[in-house]
């Protein structure tokens, strides 16, 4: 997941007809360093992964309110990250999240989210373990062009080879339904291939078990 993907996007509430605000950002579970759920530009109230259906224009879902974001570490596009002895280390320009790397993207490059100790709407504070090692990491492409060998283009080639074998437990379409899972539907990494064609990655993920 890229949270550039989403950002700015409405949230709205399906069954309310009204809108939950826009995306500003995403939550992280502290020691889990996962995506929680999604902040939005009401109170940075939040709104959990499982619940969102996504398409090209809006965010969905079928709860009425926003939960409580307590205890989570909001991570939001602008925010000025810093060491904790006070030095800047860039400003967030993404999130992004994997089933393998959950990196902090910034203009000086990329950092761990392991390595947050708290974060805000406005600033994000590393551990002060991170002075001892060095906090920028390579880019994910980079990476990934010096550890694989060179192969036919996969669904991993997208980061998204964790939904492989995985099903989806509701229907999946797009508006013009040229492209339509069945609730039950075991994901393969042709079925990865098209939904990013579509544009319905997004909905592939927030569908997946």
């Amino acid at each position: 997941m890229l949270l550039s993907d989403i950002i700015g996007k409405e949230i709205v509430s399906i069954p309310a007809a009204k809108s939950l605000g826009r995306v500003t950002g995403v939550y992280i579970a502290p020691g889990a360093y996962e995506a929680a759920g999604i902040c939005s530009d009401k109170d940075m109230h939040m709104l959990g992964m499982s619940a969102i259906y996504a398409s090209k224009d809006i965010l969905t879902t079928e709860h009425m309110s926003l939960d409580s974001a307590e205890g989570m570490l909001p991570i939001c596009i602008g925010a000025k990250v810093y060491g904790a002895a006070g030095k800047y280390l860039g400003e967030v320009t993404d999130v992004y999240i994997t089933s393998k790397r959950r990196l902090i993207k910034t203009d000086s490059g990329n950092i761990s989210l392991s390595r947050v100790a708290s974060a805000s709407a406005e600033y994000v504070i590393l551990s002060p373990s991170v002075r001892k090692k060095t906090a920028l990491l390579p880019s994910p492409a980079a990476e990934t062009e010096i550890i694989e060998p060179a192969k036919e283009s996969t669904a991993l080639d997208n980061d998204y080879g964790f939904l492989v074998g995985k099903r989806i437990t509701r229907e999946v379409s797009d508006i013009g339904r040229s492209f339509v899972l069945v609730a039950g539907t075991m994901i393969t990494d042709r079925i990865v291939k098209n939904a990013l064609k579509a544009g319905k990655i997004a909905d592939l993920v927030a569908t997946s078990v």
